[in-house]
């Protein structure tokens, strides 16, 4: 590429930095940037031509439940239906239900409280693009699912002391992430696939 800057009576020259004098009136400018830089039109389309498209819908309900003075119940689910579409050659739909409950009983100005709800993770388009010279993608790759379970203890002293105790269990099964494999060649590359359940414990 190549660039001038015209300032004054002067062009600087920024592929020499040397100054040219003795210019007509008319090629005189002030502060005027010019630049002439590479052009990124192609004759042909790109080798790589991408096209996403999902479409997601979704439906919720819920209800509490008075059982008595102390007791709440809220149970709910969530219908999903998802249709994820790459190209013309990968094309995938699938229907589920998401059910959780929560519970609640309540003993003056505390209460102890219990929720347990399903999760669900699909797959991603940037899980199916991976890099074509390193990556491979598992045809057999499939969705991450899971659940997470809570029971605590939370209220308030008087008007200046507010607490929440609780533990808690999320459950993540068929995570998707990468695995280091070797080719006969010797060669290596990333093997991207469901690679296991995992659990996670604490308390808060």
């Amino acid at each position: 590429h190549y660039g001038e800057y015209r300032q004054g009576d002067g062009l600087i020259d920024k592929k020499l930095n040397s100054p040219k004098r003795n210019i007509s009136a008319k090629k005189k400018y002030q502060n005027r940037l010019y630049w002439f830089d590479c052009n990124l039109n192609t004759l042909a389309p790109f080798p790589t031509n991408l096209n996403f498209l999902t479409a997601n819908t979704a439906f919720f309900a819920e209800n509490i439940f008075k059982l008595g003075k102390h007791l709440i119940l809220i149970p709910g689910f969530r219908i999903e239906h998802i249709n994820n579409m790459a190209g013309v050659k990968q094309q995938k739909s699938r229907q589920f239900i998401l059910p959780g409950i929560g519970a609640e009983y309540h003993i003056g100005s505390t209460e102890i409280y219990a929720n347990y709800s399903q999760s669900y993770r699909p797959v991603l388009f940037s899980d199916l693009t991976a890099n074509p010279i390193t990556d491979i993608i598992d045809p057999d790759l499939e969705d991450a699912k899971g659940y997470n379970i809570d029971l605590g203890y939370r209220g308030k002293i008087k008007d200046y002391l507010f607490f929440d105790v609780s533990g808690f269990i999320l459950q993540y099964n068929n995570r998707i992430g990468v695995i280091a494999q070797q080719k006969v060649d010797g060669s290596f590359y990333n093997f991207r696939t469901n690679l296991g359940n995992s659990r996670s414990k604490g308390i808060e």
